[in-house]
C-alpha cells in the first residue's frame, strides 16, 4: 500500500509539473501527501528598520503580517511541494518525501506585487527510497532565511546551477522512534559552503547580500509609497532584477527614501567580481556586471605536506590540488604568486626558514585562493647524550653500587651528591659510586664542540629495615564454593600473633585474634596480618570467598502445562486465549537475553520460516526466572516478567502483537512447542518485530535452548 501511495504521489507531482509549464503564474501548486514528512524550521529576518512613524506591522514581525506570503517550491520544476507557516520571526516548512529528489526553495514575497523579499536554497533532499524504512519524520532546525541566503539563492537560480549537495543524510542508527533530527544551529549547509567556496565566491555573496538588505529595507518600509517601490523594483524574481533595483536605489533622489536608507545604515555601493556598483553605474557597466554573475567554478585550494610548523631538519614539501589538470604556481620570497611565478613540478626542499605562497590556475575556472605555508627550520647544535644511571631511582633496603654512563664517545661526566646542579667544576666521575645513605645524584655530560647534555637526576632512599613478620597463609584458596569451608591460618614466624577480620576491613586494628579454624558458610572477605614485638608487621593477606548453592538446570516448565500433554482449552485462541505461566532454570554463562517462542510445529522441518508463530516474547533479561500467566498483548511488556524486568513481544502469524493460542481446524491433534532460547545479544531487539526478524536472531545468536511440547485438538 505504501508503494502504491508513493507511486500515486509521484504521478501527481509529474502531472503538476506539466501543468506548471503551461500555467500563467510562475509556479504550479500541488497538494502532496506521504508517509514520510520533512519539516524545516528556522528564523526569518527582523523587520527592525527604523521608520519615521512606528507601525504595528514591524513590531509584530514578518510572519504576522498579511503583507507577505510564503511558499516552498522545487528548484528544478517551480512546483510548490509543501506548505510554510510563519509566526513572528520564525517559520516551519512541511514537505512530503517522494520517490524522487526534490530541491526546496523557500521564498518570502510581497503579497500584492509578488516581489521576492527573501529567499533560501536548501540543497537536494533524499527520496523515499534513499531513506531508512524506519524514519517517518525528518526535522531540520537552526536554518535562517536572511540576506545571505537570498544572495546565494538568487544568483544560483538565475544561473541554473545543478545542485548535487544534500541538505542531510540519514543512517538507521540516527533514527529514534521514527524521527530523524538535525540542528544546524545557524551554521551553513553543504550547498551554502559549495556556492561560496566553489561557485560564486564568498566575497560576491557578502557584497550581493548588502544589495539585498538595502532593497528589502525599502520594500518593507511603511514610509515608502507603493509608487516609489514600483519605480525602484517593478519586479524581483531573480538576481538581475534585484541588482537593477539596487542601482536605481543608489541613484534615487527621493528624500524619504534616502532618510530610510540613512536610518538603517544600508549600503549605497557594492563591489561584485571587483566591479564597483553605485549611483554612477551606467547601463553598459550593468551589462558587464550581469555577465560577471555567470557562474564559474573555482579551482580547489592547494594543500601542503607536511603541514606548516617548526622543524628541526630540512623538509621536502609537496603541494597538491584536487582539481584535475590545474597548474600550481608558487613564490618563496613572500610575494603573491601569479601565472608568471615558478611552476611547481615536484617536491620543494626547504632547508631554511621559508614562506611558500601558492595559487592554482586552470583555464575556464576561477583561480584558487592564495594559500600561505610558513616553515620554520631550526636545526639544533648536536647535544651530548644524557647520562644514564645503572640503578633506577627509588627506595632500597641495602647499599647500592651505582654506575654512570654516557652514549656520547669521549664525553666527560661530572656529578654532585648534594642536589646542586653539576658543572665542569664539579666532581669528575671515574668509577662506581657506593650509595649507603639517602642521596640525590645529579650528573651532566660535557664534550667540546657539542652542547652540554641535559642534567640526569636520581633520588636514592636507603632504608635498611628491621626484620618483618612472614605473611599469613590461608589453607583454603579464594574462590566460589557450593558448601561451607573450614579454614586455618598459619604464619612461618615463630611467636607471631595473627589478627583477622571477616568483613573486608583492615585487620591491623582488629580485636579478633586467630586461635582456631574458621568456618566459611556465607560470602566473606577474609583479611589477616601477623605481628611480633621488635618486628615489622607482616603484609596483609586477603581472600574473597563466595558460598552459593548449585545452579538449577536450564529447563523450561509450567504450572499449567505438562510436557507431551494436552494443552488446556483456556490457552486456545477460541477460548480465554491467555498465555501460560512458565519458570526456567539458570541460563548458561554468556547469556545476555532470553527469548520464548511458541510455534505450530507441523511446518516443513527443514524450513523454520514455514512454522506458524503463535507467540514471541523477547528482550527478557537473563536474570529473569519465569513469566506470569496472561501476559498482556502489546509490543512492550512492563509486568509479568519474574521476578522483575520488562520485555518485548513480536507480531505473530495472525498479525497480532502478543500471544494468540492454537486455533486449528477440526481434525487430528497438532503439536505446539514452547521454545526458550538463551541468546548472546543484548536485550535491545526492536519491539513488535516479526518472524523474519526474530528467527534469524535465534539462529545466529543462540547459546542454549529448552522446550516444552503440548498437543491440541478441536
Amino acid at each position: 500500500m505504501l508503494r502504491l501511495l508513493t507511486s500515486v504521489m509521484v504521478l501527481i507531482l509529474f502531472m503538476a509539473m506539466i501543468a506548471g509549464c503551461f500555467a500563467d503564474d510562475d509556479t504550479a501548486t500541488v497538494a502532496l501527501s506521504s508517509s514520510q514528512t520533512l519539516e524545516i524550521e528556522g528564523n526569518l529576518p527582523n523587520l527592525n528598520a527604523p521608520v519615521l512613524n512606528s507601525t504595528a506591522d514591524h513590531a509584530a514581525g514578518i510572519g504576522n503580517s498579511d503583507k507577505y506570503s510564503f511558499s516552498v517550491i522545487d528548484k528544478d520544476t517551480n512546483v510548490e511541494i509543501g506548505t510554510v507557516i510563519a509566526n513572528g520571526n520564525s517559520f516551519k516548512a512541511t514537505i512530503g518525501i517522494l520517490n524522487m529528489n526534490l530541491c526546496p526553495v523557500i521564498n518570502v514575497k510581497e503579497s500584492k506585487s509578488g516581489r521576492i523579499i527573501y529567499s533560501a536554497l536548501f540543497g537536494k533532499i533524499p527520496s523515499a527510497s534513499e531513506l531508512p524504512a524506519a524514519v517517518k519524520t525528518l526535522k531540520i532546525s537552526g536554518i535562517s532565511i536572511d540576506a545571505m541566503t537570498t544572495a546565494r539563492a538568487l544568483i544560483a537560480l538565475e544561473n541554473k546551477i545543478s545542485i548535487t549537495e544534500t541538505l542531510f543524510t540519514v543512517s538507521t542508527s540516527e533514527v529514534q522512534a521514527g524521527t530523524f533530527i538535525k540542528n544546524y544551529n545557524g551554521q551553513k549547509t553543504a550547498i551554502d559552503n559549495h556556492l561560496e567556496t566553489k561557485i560564486i565566491g564568498s566575497d560576491n555573496v557578502n557584497e550581493f547580500a548588502k544589495a539585498v538588505t538595502a532593497v528589502a529595507t525599502i520594500l518593507t518600509s511603511s514610509n515608502i509609497s507603493d509608487n516609489v517601490k514600483n519605480t525602484i523594483a517593478p519586479s524581483i524574481t531573480n538576481a538581475t532584477q534585484l541588482l537593477t533595483a539596487f542601482v536605481k536605489l543608489a541613484k534615487a533622489n527621493d528624500g524619504v527614501l534616502k532618510a530610510v536608507m540613512t536610518a538603517n545604515h544600508t549600503a549605497n555601493e557594492i563591489s561584485l567580481s571587483k566591479i564597483r556598483i553605485c549611483s554612477d553605474t551606467d547601463d553598459q557597466t550593468m551589462a558587464t556586471i550581469i555577465a560577471k554573475l555567470n557562474v564559474i567554478e573555482k579551482v580547489d585550494n592547494p594543500s601542503f605536506t607536511p603541514d606548516t610548523g617548526t622543524y628541526t631538519q630540512s623538509q621536502n614539501v609537496t603541494i597538491t590540488c584536487q582539481t584535475t589538470g590545474a597548474a600550481i604556481y608558487y613564490t618563496l620570497d613572500g610575494t603573491t604568486p601569479t601565472a608568471s611565478s615558478a611552476l611547481y613540478t615536484g617536491a620543494l626542499n626547504v632547508s631554511t626558514t621559508s614562506t611558500i605562497k601558492v595559487i592554482v590556475i586552470k583555464p575556464g575556472m576561477l583561480d584558487s585562493y592564495v594559500v600561505t605555508a610558513a616553515y620554520t627550520i631550526n636545526i639544533p647544535v648536536q647535544q651530548a647524550a644524557t647520562p644514564v644511571f645503572s640503578i633506577a631511582a627509588g627506595t632500597y633496603a641495602a647499599t647500592q653500587s651505582v654506575e654512570i654512563t654516557c652514549a656520547t664517545p669521549n664525553a666527560k661526566i661530572y656529578y654532585t651528591l648534594d642536589g646542586t646542579a653539576p658543572t665542569s667544576s664539579s666532581t669528575l666521575y671515574s668509577g662506581t659510586l657506593s650509595v649507603s645513605i639517602t642521596s640525590t645524584i645529579k650528573a651532566i655530560a660535557i664534550k667540546t664542540g657539542m652542547a652540554n647534555s641535559d642534567i640526569a637526576m636520581a633520588n636514592y632512599t636507603i632504608n635498611i629495615p628491621a626484620l618483618q613478620v612472614a605473611k599469613p597463609v590461608f589453607s583454603v584458596l579464594a574462590g566460589t564454593y557450593t558448601t561451607a569451608q573450614t579454614l586455618t591460618i598459619t604464619c612461618a614466624t615463630p611467636g607471631a600473633i595473627i589478627y583477622y577480620s571477616t568483613n573486608g576491613s583492615d585487620p591491623s586494628n582488629s580485636l579478633l585474634i586467630y586461635t582456631a579454624s574458621i568456618t566459611i558458610a556465607t560470602d566473606m572477605t577474609l583479611k589477616a596480618i601477623a605481628k611480633k614485638a621488635g618486628y615489622i608487621d607482616s603484609s596483609i593477606e586477603s581472600a574473597d570467598y563466595k558460598v552459593s548453592a548449585p545452579t538449577t538446570p536450564f529447563t523450561l516448565s509450567s504450572t499449567g502445562l505438562t510436557n507431551l500433554g494436552a494443552l488446556p482449552s483456556k490457552y486456545a485462541k477460541a477460548n480465554a486465549n491467555v498465555s501460560p505461566a512458565f519458570t526456567w532454570g539458570t541460563p548458561p554463562a554468556g547469556t545476555k537475553s532470553l527469548m520464548l517462542v511458541c510455534v505450530d510445529d507441523n511446518g516443513t522441518p527443514t524450513n523454520s520460516m514455514a512454522d506458524f508463530i503463535q507467540w514471541g516474547i523477547y528482550n527478557i533479561p537473563p536474570t529473569a526466572t519465569g513469566l506470569a500467566e496472561g501476559i498482556a498483548k502489546g509490543a512492550t511488556v512492563t509486568s509479568g516478567v519474574l521476578s522483575s524486568g520488562s520485555a518485548a513481544q513480536a507480531m505473530n502469524d495472525y498479525g497480532n502483537t502478543g500471544y494468540d493460542g492454537p486455533d486449528p481446524s477440526a481434525g487430528a491433534a497438532r503439536t505446539y512447542a514452547f521454545q526458550l532460547y538463551a541468546l548472546n545479544v543484548e536485550p535491545n531487539i526492536p519491539v513488535g518485530a516479526n518472524k523474519a526478524t526474530i528467527l534469524p536472531i535465534i539462529i545466529s545468536n543462540v547459546i542454549a535452548g529448552t522446550n516444552l511440547t503440548v498437543f491440541y485438538q478441536k
